[in-house]
């Protein structure tokens, strides 16, 4: 029988008490995917010839330099956020706008190669029969498609924006840059109300239906 505190924290977190090990185990997965995500656009805009993010700590591995909470905890209960940005100096780019759309993308990149590495685990681990780490694997899956999808989102801050931004003539990127914070606001009613949700789920479950049908329940 569930207890009143079971129940409690189910309703909090979406996960019961038994379930706990595979909550932490989530946690882990999107620690991973903000981690690689963030470092990726470090380490792009450090190959191109800007060492801002290395001078500033945040050309590492290590999750603590990279988490926002508020971001980090969408990423586990509603399969995409944000982390904090790394700074990156584009006039230190040799093509500044080339520069800005290879680092921008290179987030999401990461996330979906991780994706893909997920997909192939989900695929042995079918083949040998062995489903109870399956909902795990699933879960790497949906979690990093699910912030690459949300990153590429054409608001600021978010990576879309970026690369958007930077197909704009000068004039028009400017503009877009000085009046990012009023479509930041609007970014976060469109959040609050729940209409970004409705945007993406649509095609992320859609995707991951394909993923699990066609690829990998083959």
């Amino acid at each position: 029988m569930r207890t009143i505190w079971d129940t409690i924290f189910s309703r909090i977190v979406g996960y019961s008490f038994s379930e706990l090990p595979e909550l932490v185990a989530v946690l882990l997965i999107g620690l991973m995917a903000v981690t690689v995500h963030e470092y990726s656009h470090g380490y792009a805009a450090f190959r191109m010839g800007d060492e801002t993010a290395h001078k500033s700590g945040r050309l590492t591995l290590n999750p603590l330099a990279h988490i926002d909470f508020v971001g980090f905890l969408c990423i586990v209960f509603f399969r995409f956020g944000w982390a904090k940005p790394v700074p990156v100096n584009p006039s230190n780019f040799e093509n500044r706008k080339q520069g800005i759309r290879i680092v921008s993308a290179a987030g999401p990149a990461s996330n979906l190669c991780m994706m893909a590495l997920f997909i192939i685990i989900a695929k042995i681990l079918y083949s040998a029969r062995m489903y109870t780490l399956m909902n795990l694997v699933f879960q790497g899956i949906g979690i990093n498609l699910g912030f690459a999808f949300f990153n590429m989102l054409p608001f600021p801050p978010l990576d879309g924006s970026k690369i958007l931004a930077s197909f704009f003539p000068e004039n028009y990127e400017i503009a877009f840059y000085k009046y990012q914070s009023y479509f930041s606001i609007i970014f976060i009613v469109l959040m609050v109300t729940g209409v970004i949700d409705k945007i993406i789920t649509g095609p992320i479950n859609y995707i991951l239906n394909f993923i699990v049908y066609s690829i990998i329940i083959v």
